[in-house]
């Protein structure tokens, strides 16, 4: 049933939505018990009265800190122009997320060819307690587009998502070292076309609010450990690390050069390792932030069951968190959730190498070039 992706991404949003439901009837105070002991708190709304949105002010024209990239900005503002009230805001956005998700069902049943592939990300439970707490569905939805793009061989379509992408998220900034890995032609391609779409929503809020334009990056490289990382977590139980600006990006650029040197010149297999690595030794872990792994985790081949595993550990993760806020849980039980959540990842990126059918059966620097004329692996697996 063609239809079948679709229905369950709405089904799960609608889970959702009934999950988020105790705060909405509430009219989304900003009261604890409610928020983290009911466990349906939202980033959304609470940005809306917090950043001056209700007020009418564009998200970087105001001395409140709006932390997040431009496009991610620009929706956050539209939104906020279409409503009154924190409920109609949570709505509004709601119905985009909800058209971001099924563009990104669309791009994977797409990309891989499997309508089950779809079927998996739509009804994912990670989506159904995670996929409205933030924006994060927008970047996800232009990672897949770019990966969908880059496998029909349209470098200069996969850079424009990329550099969308970038502009609403940092991350998908990443999947340009997949595409270098991968063909250096065609990167040269869409790596101009990422840096040119993401000057031009960029720069207008450069030059005119540039100190709102910096929140994002500042933010990022003042903040200590923070919810969800393994360093927030070996705080937590006594064991803080110092210098963890300086040891974050040498342990992740020793696992890009990992990835380089070893991984299977596939895109989605790439930038599968490529997040986990990101995501593993980043300062922060929210708890939607598994979204950005979902299409990834379904196209690089994983195994249904040990998406499964991994799926079960990210919500057990989710009800940790709200649990650690509301002070009902310890710190070394929430600890022992966030490291169960981190080797489950791990041992879903070793499953994932270990499955024959996409990984070659030789490491990859033993491997003869690719000439770039010759189509891609992913893109031949497509057609």
């Amino acid at each position: 049933m063609k239809a079948a992706p679709y229905l369950a991404a709405v089904f799960s949003f609608a889970v959702g939505l009934w999950q988020k439901w105790p705060c909405h009837s509430a009219g989304w105070p900003y009261q604890r018990e409610l928020i983290f002991g009911q466990r349906c708190y939202s980033d959304l709304p609470v940005l809306f009265t917090d950043r001056g949105l209700a007020e009418g002010f564009f998200p970087y024209a105001t001395e409140r800190s709006f932390e997040y990239p431009v496009i991610t900005g620009y929706v956050a503002d539209l939104t906020a122009r279409l409503s009154s009230t924190p409920q109609q805001y949570f709505l509004i956005n709601v119905a985009f997320l909800l058209v971001c998700t099924l563009v990104t069902v669309w791009a994977t049943v797409k990309f891989t060819g499997r309508i089950a592939a779809g079927v998996i990300v739509g009804l994912s439970p990670a989506l159904m307690f995670t996929g409205t707490i933030n924006w994060d569905m927008l970047p996800v939805m232009f990672v897949a587009l770019a990966m969908l793009a880059w496998a029909r061989e349209k470098p200069e379509l996969a850079g424009l998502a990329v550099g969308l992408g970038a502009a609403a998220k940092l991350y998908p900034a990443f999947l340009l070292l997949a595409f270098l890995l991968v063909s250096r032609q065609r990167f040269v391609i869409a790596a101009f076309t990422a840096i040119i779409s993401w000057l031009a929503v960029n720069l207008p809020v450069m030059a005119f609010y540039p100190d709102g334009w910096m929140e994002f990056w500042r933010l990022n490289s003042d903040r200590p450990a923070d919810f969800g990382s393994v360093w927030y977590a070996s705080q937590l139980l006594g064991y803080p690390v110092d210098n963890l600006n300086e040891v974050g990006i040498v342990l992740f650029g020793l696992s890009l050069a990992a990835i380089a040197l070893f991984a299977p010149r596939r895109i989605e297999i790439l930038m599968l390792l490529t997040m986990t690595a990101f995501l593993v030794t980043n300062k922060v872990y929210s708890p939607q932030y598994v979204l950005w792994l979902l299409p990834l985790v379904v196209v690089a081949g994983t195994p249904l069951f040990m998406i499964l595993i991994w799926q079960a550990a990210e919500v057990a993760y989710w009800w940790s968190v709200w649990g650690h806020l509301d002070g009902s849980l310890t710190y070394e039980e929430y600890g022992t959730f966030t490291f169960a959540r981190v080797a489950a990842l791990l041992a879903l990126c070793a499953v994932t190498l270990a499955n024959r059918q996409l990984v070659p059966g030789e490491p990859v620097r033993r491997q003869r070039r690719v000439d770039t004329e010759q189509p891609d692996r992913d893109v031949a697996a497509v057609a």
